[in-house]
């Protein structure tokens, strides 16, 4: 595809893994919890924007 096309939905694409980490986080029940699982979707999102742009 047409790279350009993908680059603008980038923005998009942090926004939604910010809000899923962020829901997430909030279901967990310990600190400890929250903070494996925001960087472990955040880390997913940033790892899928770096390998396929």
């Amino acid at each position: 595809m047409n790279s350009s096309l993908w680059e603008q939905w980038d923005p998009l694409l942090i926004l939604i893994g910010c809000l899923l980490s962020w829901y997430w986080a909030k279901r967990a029940k310990t600190q400890g919890q929250s903070i494996a699982i925001w960087v472990i979707i955040m880390g997913a999102v940033l790892f899928y924007l770096w390998q396929f742009n």
